[in-house]
């Protein structure tokens, strides 16, 4: 059932109403801090019950007050706009008060207070992730999005979870389906999964031994020979 207070004779909208007249009078003649672009007349808090942005600020960092257009980007063109929407907390922050950065895997945005945003270590790969959608390598710790960690393609079997760079300096190849066992696995994992591999070393190990015995019961004739 929706909430009585949220309509038009509610006392959250007379409360909005209050609060944006208020916003009205102390930014009279306000312009954007950035650009200096006139935003007179403009509605600083949405009123649109109907609306899921209904109750927000608009143009107004919630924490230094200070007031932004929405067509101005931040200093490091990576963060976006100056002023950006948190869809978890839904506070309106300035980039100069708290981060606030696009999450690609969980498709909204996240202010730094809710969850630190991190740009994949892939060179070629645009994403930025939460800790919900990154992995992380336990050698160099670099932060992955999950896309390119799995594209990396780590051994199961391992204990470590290594981005690729730090696979290729321990020496693990990539994982590659065992037609033996059935699994995904390194080569440096195959000796002790596999039973084939087991079966061959062993078959190879019992040869030489036999090779050997046989060198050595020659090598006794050969000493009593020259001892005779």
């Amino acid at each position: 059932m929706r909430d009585s207070n949220i309509t038009s004779e509610g006392e959250v909208h007379q409360f909005l109403i209050r609060y944006n007249q208020m916003l009205s009078n102390r930014n009279r003649g306000g312009s954007c801090t950035n650009c200096d672009c006139d935003l007179v007349g403009v509605g600083w808090v949405e009123m649109d019950d109907t609306d899921q942005t209904y109750g927000l600020q608009n143009y107004i960092c919630c924490r230094c007050m200070k007031i932004y257009c929405y067509l101005c980007r931040a200093v490091d063109m990576n963060i976006g706009s100056m002023l950006e929407t948190c869809d978890q907390c839904e506070r309106v922050c300035c980039q100069e008060c708290t981060t606030t950065l696009f999450c690609d895997y969980c498709d909204i945005y996240h202010c730094a207070d809710c969850k630190d945003v991190v740009e994949c270590s892939r060179s070629d790969c645009n994403y930025k992730v939460c800790a919900d959608g990154m992995e992380i390598c336990d050698k160099c710790k670099k932060c992955w999005c999950s896309d390119c960690f799995t594209v990396q393609s780590r051994c199961p079997i391992c204990p470590e979870r290594l981005c690729s760079d730090c696979s290729r300096e321990k020496g693990v190849t990539p994982a590659t389906f065992c037609g033996t066992c059935g699994t995904d696995h390194c080569d440096s994992c195959c000796s002790f999964r596999c039973p084939r591999p087991i079966l061959n070393q062993n078959k190879w190990l019992k040869q030489e031994n036999d090779r050997l015995k046989t060198e050595i019961r020659r090598l006794k004739d050969e000493n009593r020979r020259l001892l005779a």
